[in-house]
C-alpha cells in the first residue's frame, strides 16, 4: 500500500501487530492462512475507510452483546473489546485525516494521485 505519510505508516503498524494476534489464535483452532484474510486494496485511503467501517461493525456487535447478555463474567471482557475498538476507530481517523492532509487541496474526492502518477507517466 502507497503510504504518503510515515506517521501513518507506523499508526498502522501498531494496530496491525495487535490484530495478527486474533489471527494467530484462530489459525490456532484450524482455519487456515490464507491472502483471503487480509482485507487491503493497496490504496491508503480506500483501506482506511475500509479499517473505520471494520471497527465500527465490530463495535455494534459487541453493543449488541451487551445489550442481552447479563453476566458479568461476559460483560467485563466484552467491555474492554468495544473500548479498543473505539480507540482503533479514533486511530484510524487520525491516520485518514493525516493522509488527506497530504493531498492537493485541489483533490476534493482524496483519491490517490499517486496512482496516476505512475500509470500515465505524468509529473
Amino acid at each position: 500500500m502507497y503510504l504518503p505519510v510515515k506517521k501513518v505508516g507506523g499508526l498502522l503498524t501498531d494496530i496491525g501487530t495487535e490484530e495478527l494476534n486474533h489471527m494467530e489464535n484462530h489459525l490456532c483452532h484450524g482455519i487456515s492462512a490464507d491472502s483471503r484474510l487480509v482485507q487491503s486494496k493497496g490504496d491508503a485511503l480506500a483501506d482506511l475507510f475500509e479499517d473505520l467501517a471494520a471497527e465500527q461493525k465490530a463495535r455494534t456487535v459487541y453493543e449488541n452483546l451487551l445489550r442481552v447478555i447479563d453476566d458479568p463474567d461476559v460483560i467485563a471482557p466484552l467491555k474492554f473489546l468495544r473500548a479498543r475498538e473505539i480507540v482503533h476507530f479514533q486511530r484510524f481517523g487520525e491516520a485518514l485525516e493525516m493522509t488527506k492532509e497530504t493531498l492537493s487541496s485541489n483533490n476534493f474526492y482524496h483519491f490517490n494521485p499517486e496512482f496516476d502518477k505512475r500509470k500515465y507517466n505524468l509529473p
